[in-house]
């Protein structure tokens, strides 16, 4: 039993190190005063990478299901390393920069993303939904540590470049590390898995789960991935900036386990709540705050952001499948009795 708590200890050592993604707004700004680079590529890079993790778990499933989990994350931990190394080296060149961090080090966060969760589920089958949200608040956690450290480093002269090449080594070291210790129980390392009929991916539900997760996680990545510039806009700057980024992180990792328990409790029910609570705390940010009340927006946005970013993680095992039609994803290798790999999950989602 000792090995379960050694497995999720690592697994979300290796979501804080890959969460880190989500502080990218740190780099915006000395990208754009030291290469030239606007706001819009800036963003273009982080979206880029989100997009490119997202699609790189379609296939490190795969990989998951026939290798396990150390093989798996131990090459995420390297395409981390080799992307930051990369930009590193790009002079502030956009496309290299884009290549870099957009494409390698985003396969590299697709490929360490999927093995936590799956290790920890299968670690903890009465308690997923709690043990998902603990490990993916490490990712939501991540931004914390990185604009902690870079705020420090690049706020002591350190060009924005030099940081790349010292957090890819340096993470990617410890990244490779964790690989090491993730493990699966030896009763479930052998699992049949379900047949998915490529005709459901037409039917209705799926598309309105598709576009429903689509719309939630793009409104919540959208501000992630500008959030310096729009706090700037609201008047904060400097270190009042870093603190908006910092709580948004803080809400996002309570969020994660917050919500996480309240599916346990609730089910699908409690997805309504955060859809409300997000859109009231986006539309907050059409009107001129104050700064503690734009502080505390910023907080309200991550915590409601995390309930559907986990659900989507949630109900991977449904919709990738379905898109890809046979191919394993994240939780590919749950055993076929599991709730979390059959249809009715995704109907009841749409029967609140």
């Amino acid at each position: 039993m000792r090995n379960r708590w050694i497995s999720l200890i690592a697994g979300v050592l290796i979501q804080i190190i890959l969460g880190g993604i989500y502080g990218w707004s740190t780099f915006i700004i000395q990208l754009g005063a030291n290469y030239g680079l606007t706001h819009s590529q800036a963003g273009f890079i982080f979206g880029l990478c989100i997009t490119t993790f997202t699609l790189t778990m379609i296939f490190s499933g795969r990989i998951l299901a026939t290798y396990g989990p150390r093989l798996t994350a131990g090459i995420g931990a390297v395409l981390f390393t080799g992307g930051y190394l990369l930009a590193s080296f790009s002079q502030g060149i956009f496309a290299i920069l884009l290549l870099g961090l957009g494409i390698i080090t985003g396969a590299g966060i697709g490929f360490g993303y999927v093995c936590p969760l799956t290790v920890g589920m299968k670690w903890f089958p009465k308690n997923k939904g709690l043990v998902t949200g603990i490990s993916v608040a490490g990712f939501g956690s991540g931004a914390i540590l990185l604009s902690a450290v870079a705020s420090r480093l690049l706020g002591a002269g350190m060009d924005v470049l030099v940081f790349f090449r010292w957090w890819g080594i340096g993470c990617g070291s410890l990244l490779l590390i964790a690989s090491q210790f993730l493990t699966e129980p030896i009763t479930m390392r052998k699992t049949t898995h379900k047949v998915v009929l490529t005709s459901e991916v037409y039917s209705l539900q799926f598309w309105m789960c598709a576009v429903g997760m689509f719309a939630g996680t793009f409104a919540g990545l959208l501000i992630n991935g500008n959030l310096l510039p729009i706090v700037a806009e609201g008047g904060l700057s400097g270190p009042r900036s870093l603190q908006a980024l910092s709580l948004f992180a803080v809400g996002n990792a309570m969020g994660r386990i917050v919500w996480g328990y309240f599916f346990d409790v609730l089910g699908y029910k409690s997805i309504p709540l955060s859809l409300i609570g997000l859109s009231m705390a986006g539309l907050a940010l059409f009107i001129s705050l104050p700064e503690w009340l734009l502080l505390l927006d910023m907080l309200c946005i991550g915590f409601f952001s995390a309930r559907i970013s986990w659900c989507m993680r949630r109900q991977s095992p449904v919709t990738l499948v379905k898109l890809i039609f046979q191919y394993s994803t994240q939780f590919a290798s749950l055993p076929t009795e599991s709730p979390d790999s059959s249809l009715p999950v995704l109907v009841d989602t749409l029967q609140i």
